[in-house]
């Protein structure tokens, strides 16, 4: 069957959204779909490095968009160039692909926003069936981080939203909290969306036995990611302050615009056993990853429906229980709790006992550790998520029959 997928980030592009795209594009042409990409160039960092206008892997035609000097996310200037470019273009190659070749099914993420609504307008002009993938939710999570925008423009968005929404035949979400979203603000009915979750980035396979048992003279603890303003990163250093003292470490990986900030609390305090890397090569974070004991993940208030944090599956992969900050009502709150992977804190004081909790009873750690790996190979391994991907796909292309 011949797919026609739109979104501005495709491989080798580092976007996440881009990899997972590539991901699952592989997938459906392995499976005997002929797969139609019109993607932007690299273009996610200003030295994002080249790949061809256009190219044929597999079953798969990839047509790049050139975007020149406007490469990168430096500014908002930069952005929203680059969005008009890939907009406009976009629309242009899909009209002329559907005019001129059968198409049996529309694809489109929520890169850039209002892809979702070009795929719309065609699978309306053209009668064809549209699975719309919306990773994030826009405008909710942006004003959730604290964004200010004009109210107007929200209603606006939320408007064209429900339109894009209204017109797919089928949305993909990654969680039932999302899913409920849609449902209750955009009258969305609740049939045709489906919840189909991440798979690690990168996927951890190894079965490390050693990378599993926790050393006998101290416990490390690895947060690696952003430490952006919805990461409430510094509540994690207050409580380590408490425990400075004791057989612990923690390493943070990344950046954001807290370190700096971060770095220098740390050491006006005196905080001798939190360390800072840069972020790191594949190679050397699985290394980094492999020996820890568990990995803390965050996530500010009132994000609980908008964000599912997807390193955390990185962790699982590798058998990393899990120690979420966060609502314990969020989706990956709930993940850890009923799958027992992890703990889930929502106070500085609530992490502060976990963590001498964990000092003097190591052996819990090694068995949430199993835990992990069992529940990240039952439900969010890649193989078993691309093929929720692909029977999702035909089931919408059986649709259009």
């Amino acid at each position: 069957m011949n797919i026609i997928l739109l979104n501005q980030y495709f491989s080798p592009d580092i976007a996440s959204t881009g990899i997972y795209a590539a991901d699952i594009c592989s997938g459906l042409a392995k499976a005997g779909n002929k797969i139609t990409v019109i993607c932007a160039e690299p273009c996610y960092n200003e030295n994002s490095p080249p790949a061809p206008y256009y190219e044929i892997d597999e079953n798969m035609e990839i047509i790049r968009i050139r975007f020149g000097r406007w490469k990168g996310r430096e500014n908002l200037k930069k952005r929203v160039v680059g969005y008009l470019i890939y907009l406009i273009k976009s629309f242009f190659w899909a009209n002329q692909i559907l005019k001129n070749e059968r198409c049996h099914l529309i694809i489109a993420f929520h890169n850039p926003p209002l892809i979702g609504l070009i795929a719309a307008y065609f699978s309306k002009k053209y009668n064809k069936n549209f699975i719309f993938i919306p990773y994030d939710i826009h405008p909710d999570i942006l004003v959730a981080s604290g964004w200010k925008l004009p109210y107007l423009l929200i209603k606006l968005i939320e408007r064209l939203n429900k339109i894009t929404l209204n017109i797919a035949t089928k949305i993909i979400v990654l969680s039932e909290d999302m899913r409920s979203l849609l449902v209750t603000k955009y009258s969305i009915d609740k049939c045709k969306i489906e919840v189909i979750p991440l798979w690690a980035l990168p996927e951890i396979a190894e079965n490390n036995e050693e990378g599993k048992s926790v050393r006998s003279n101290k416990i490390s603890l690895l947060y690696a990611g952003n430490m952006g303003y919805s990461h409430p990163v510094e509540d994690i250093v207050d409580a380590f302050k408490s425990v400075r003292e004791l057989p612990i470490e923690l390493i943070f990986v990344g950046g954001g615009v807290k370190k700096e900030s971060i770095k220098k609390k740390i050491e006006k305090e005196g905080i001798k056993n939190i360390r800072f890397l840069p972020y790191q090569p594949i190679e050397e974070f699985k290394t980094l990853l492999l020996n820890s004991d568990a990995c803390i993940v965050t996530l500010g208030k009132g994000l609980e429906t908008f964000a599912l944090p997807s390193r955390t599956f990185t962790y699982l992969s590798a058998g990393k229980p899990i120690i979420a900050y966060m609502n314990k009502h969020a989706t990956l709150a709930k993940i850890i709790i009923e799958n027992e992977c992890g703990w889930v804190t929502e106070t500085q004081e609530e992490l502060v006992r976990l963590f001498l909790h964990l000092i003097y009873n190591k052996k819990e750690i090694n068995n949430k550790a199993k835990l992990s790996k069992a529940v990240y190979e039952s439900q969010f391994s890649k193989k078993v998520v691309l093929s929720k991907y692909l029977k999702a796909v035909n089931e919408a292309i059986i649709e259009d029959r």
